[in-house]
Parts: C-alpha cells; structure tokens; sequence
C-alpha cells in the first residue's frame, strides 16, 4: 500500500505557498480573475499581436485582490497572459531563444476600471480545443445534455452510510455502490473540435475558482534518477533514497510501470496555479535557457493534466523575485513542455 507521508516529511522544508485555480461555470465581468472569452482591454489598449500581425489568444487573467494572497505577489492589479497559438510558429520559436518572446504576451493594469472596457470581437478566440460531444458507455450526447445530466444526477445524490456508524448498528460493512454521479464522471470520454494549424490546447471559459496550497519540491523520475525544480535538485536526490520511495513509501518503481506514474502524479505539481513549484517533464525548462536560473518564481502555471493524461501541454510563466515585488512585469520567461 502506497504512503506519500514520509516522502511529505522529508520535503517540509522545501514548502512554498501557491493558490490553485479552477474554472468554474459562474458569470464573469472582464475585470474578474478568469479564461477565456471577454478579458478586460481599456480605451487606449489594443490586443497583442505577433510579429508576423496576427492576434495572440487570451490564455486567462488574475485580478489579485480577488484571489487569496501569496506573500511577495501583489495585492491588487489585473494580470494577463497571451499567447500565439499557430502551431507552425510555435514550433518553429520555442526553442530559439532569440524568438521565444514573440510568441507570449504579459500585461499588468494595476487599477482596472470596468467603466473603461472597450468592445472586443469574440469571433477573434475561439478556442483552440472544445468540448463538441461526449460519449458514455457507446451513447454519443451533446455538452449540454451531459450537463444535465450531471445537474440531475446531483440531485439525487445520497449520502453515504457511515462505515463506522452502520457497524454500530449491526448492520455490518455496507456494500459499496458508485453513484450514478460518479459513474457519469468517470465513464465520460470527451470528444474535441480543433481549430487547424493551432495548439489543440484544452480550452476553459469561466470564472476562476481558488484554493490556497503549500507545495513541497517537485519530483520527478528521471533517466539519470530523481530530478527535481531549480533550487531543490541536491534536497531531493540527497534525501529521496530508494529505501524512502520504495520501502517506506510502497511505490515499487523498480517492477512496476504504474508506480512511476503514480510517484510522477503524486509529487509532480499538476495543474493550473499561481506561485508554488512547477510542473516538471523529464527535467526544468529553465535549466536549458541562458539566464533562465535567474527566474527564480512561478507566475503561473496554466495546465490541465490529468493522472489518465499525462501528455497534455503546460505552460508556465516565470519571473525574478525582485520585479515580482515591484509589480515589474515587462520580462516574463515562458517555459513550455508536452513530453512526458
């Protein structure tokens, strides 16, 4: 049986704060903390464009005095990120550093007013990757019948009989029974529309949803062993020891494929989030860009991978501790990686 609790205690010390971030289906106005759809773009401003004049797709915006604050980063101000989709492009600069910074965009309002909003055309984001239908159990139906679904579901949800309150009563251990509910979510398979010559990146419109964190080090197993973020290498290879991960912890990583996976899942600092530990594939992004040492705090991090998809795209955005602390947001370094 796996335990993550010693692997936890011997990374306390390399603890940082993060704010996690969900979407969630609430209305949003284009000041709120958000993806996709109406960003917020004031009299004056236009929206960024690439070198070649084509207009970068709005990734999603922080209004940080809506979100749970992390020590050094802003209290208030509107932050945006963009970015140029066209896959031929992508492709052909994200590892040239001399064209790295075409394709991204990153804009800070510090006092956005709602009253300033200027008209955007909608046509011009449609997202590169949708939801069209979803299929269960070989029952192809529409998005928003599978949301009703789920709504339906939902309703009739019941609670679940106490394991230990049930004993109590002679009733013994009562036989587990998934909720249709569950079974919903668990038997979906998403079917998506790309948009052609773009990233098929999973696309989200909605506002933000927040929780507050504390993320230990990244680790990741890697061909030369463990591999961990910038900064936290030596704490991890030195500490992290075969007898922690695979006696003590149970992940038998020597015989078993899905044990990786699942220490890679565990400890690898998935998904979609401000501040804390990046997401790592095979090794940090930074480490293979000159100065990229130096961008030494995550931005954010937008990533939707999932433990049954680990191949998805992440992105993250990274910045010096010290233009972070003077809301200095003119030099971001992007880090991109899909491999896992």
């Amino acid at each position: 049986m796996r335990s993550k609790k010693v692997i936890q205690s011997v990374l306390e010390k390399t603890k940082l704060p993060s704010v996690h971030i969900s979407v969630t289906d609430k209305t949003a106005t284009c000041i709120d903390s958000k993806f996709g759809s109406i960003f917020y773009l004031p009299h004056g401003k236009s929206i960024p464009i690439c070198p070649e004049g084509e207009q970068m797709q709005f990734l999603a915006q922080i209004n940080f005095s809506k979100m749970p604050h992390i020590e050094g980063f802003p209290e208030k101000g509107l932050l945006q990120f963009f970015l140029d989709t066209d896959e031929t492009r992508f492709e052909e600069k994200i590892d040239d550093p001399e064209k790295l910074r075409q394709l991204y965009a990153v804009r800070f309002y510090p006092s956005p007013d709602v009253s300033l909003q200027q008209d955007i055309d909608i046509q011009q984001f449609t997202p590169t990757k949708v939801i069209t239908t979803v299929t269960i159990n070989g029952e192809t139906i529409s998005k928003e019948e599978y949301e009703k679904r789920l709504s339906e579901a939902s309703k009739k949800e019941e609670k679940p009989v106490s394991v230990f309150l049930s004993m109590m009563e002679g009733k013994g251990i009562p036989e587990y029974k998934p909720s249709l509910l569950a079974e919903l979510r668990r038997n979906a398979k998403f079917n998506y529309q790309t948009i052609p010559g773009h990233l098929a990146l999973p696309w989200f419109e909605g506002k933000m949803a927040f929780r507050s964190a504390c993320e230990a080090a990244t680790m990741y197993l890697g061909i030369d062993g463990i591999v961990s973020d910038f900064g936290y290498e030596e704490i991890c290879s030195n500490a992290i020891t075969p007898e922690i991960v695979i006696k003590q912890s149970g992940y038998d990583i020597e015989n078993n494929e899905s044990a990786v996976d699942s220490l890679c899942w565990d400890f690898g600092n998935w998904g979609t989030k401000a501040g804390g530990h990046p997401a790592l594939h095979q090794k940090d992004s930074r480490l293979d860009i000159e100065n990229g040492e130096k961008y030494n705090v995550l931005l954010f991090q937008y990533d939707f991978t999932t433990k049954e998809e680990m191949e998805e795209d992440t992105f993250q955005f990274f910045i010096k501790q010290e233009d972070l602390k003077n809301a200095k947001f003119d030099d971001i370094l992007l880090c991109h990686h899909n491999c896992f």
